[in-house]
């Protein structure tokens, strides 16, 4: 079992460094990821962090064809509804360290988001750090 990136990957470079088994690269047209090496992230993250960092819904597929970011998935990210979420579990009335850590975490996806959405409009080129 591995995943796959299909043709709607942006070659954005966000996933290759959070591969721990180095199984993303870089290929033409796009990524790809070596199923010999992927793990899934199994035992090591409750969620794959390609798919975890990817900005593009339906880009990696798991080994059904099924997208891990299913059309929609990202659209309703906001930190709002994360809290209000968080809020149903905790103390409405106290912010907690959950909350600023979902914000935060938000914040640095959508400045990642955004500047690979420049790269598709051709507005920069996003490198890996």
């Amino acid at each position: 079992m591995a995943f796959r990136i299909v043709a709607s990957c942006i070659n954005c470079w966000a996933c290759p460094p959070l591969c721990l088994s180095g199984a993303i690269r870089p290929a033409v047209p796009h990524f790809r990821i070596d199923a010999a090496r992927c793990t899934e992230c199994a035992g090591d993250y409750a969620d794959p962090q390609c798919a975890s960092i990817c900005p593009v819904e339906g880009a990696i597929v798991d080994s059904a064809g099924e997208p891990l970011n299913p059309p929609g998935s990202l659209i309703d990210l906001s930190p709002g509804s994360l809290m209000k979420a968080v809020r149903g579990m905790e103390n409405p009335s106290e912010p907690s360290v959950l909350e600023a850590r979902i914000l935060r975490e938000h914040l640095v996806g959508r400045d990642f988001r955004l500047a690979c959405q420049a790269q598709v409009l051709g507005d920069v080129t996003v490198r890996p750090a």
